[in-house]
């Protein structure tokens, strides 16, 4: 039997392109210190075509992006670059303000950040996008948002991130805790349905403790009659 090796480029190349599958490709930028540049990083592996020859590496399956974030290096230092399928790819910047990014903004499809939000405040929302820099985004097929501090505290935000209305539609909200999945034009209307839910439960709870109480004081007088 032959190895894979002497199998014919052409079903090597198709077993190759077969491995490529949507993937979450965590990308930081170290925080700007004095003197020095930012530092692009990625704990994400290396897809495993790309470690296997250099065939495999020109078969185009992913590309080297982002190197233009640090473009501004100075000191010499080589570029950093992170492999990606941009077409397929979840970029995930983290708690990473998206302004670092902004270079590629145009050539990013598919963008997670992490970020709190509460009723009344866009502080932690806005440390993520700045309002005047989201229209960066608009090739951004979906965005998701993954909810700190959990989802609850998101309610209203339609009405709060009123530079974020032309990506509602593209905005999906991740709960940490407990994996739910919300699109934020449903979110109101997914705690609503919660909170009906909640308030029911705890009133037929109500109504049993009563039907038990009224149950005991009936014994009680039956005892006491006796």
């Amino acid at each position: 039997m032959p190895t894979f090796n002497q199998l014919p480029f052409e079903i090597r190349a198709m077993i190759w392109k077969s491995t490529v599958e949507p993937r979450t490709v965590e990308v930081r930028v170290l925080p700007l210190e004095e003197g020095k540049v930012s530092h692009l990083v990625s704990l994400t592996p290396v897809p495993a075509p790309l470690q296997t020859c250099r065939k495999a590496r020109n078969l185009g399956l992913y590309k080297q992006a982002f190197a233009e974030v640090e473009a501004s290096a100075s000191d010499g230092r080589e570029e950093r670059y992170v492999w990606l399928n941009l077409e397929l790819d979840v970029v995930s910047i983290g708690p990473t303000h998206a302004s670092w990014f902004r270079a590629v903004a145009p050539s990013i499809r598919w963008l997670q950040f992490a970020c709190d939000f509460t009723w009344g405040s866009e502080f932690d929302f806005d440390f993520t996008f700045d309002s005047d820099e989201v229209h960066l985004y608009a090739n951004v097929e979906q965005f998701y948002a993954v909810c700190t501090c959990g989802m609850e505290g998101w309610r209203g935000i339609t009405e709060q991130l009123w530079f974020w209305r032309f990506a509602f539609e593209k905005l999906t909200l991740i709960d940490p805790f407990c994996g739910r999945v919300v699109k934020a034009v449903d979110m109101d209307s997914e705690l609503e349905v919660q909170w009906r839910k909640f308030e029911d439960e705890r009133q037929v709870e109500e109504a049993r403790e009563r039907q038990l109480e009224d149950r005991q004081l009936e014994e009680e007088e039956e005892i006491n009659r006796t």
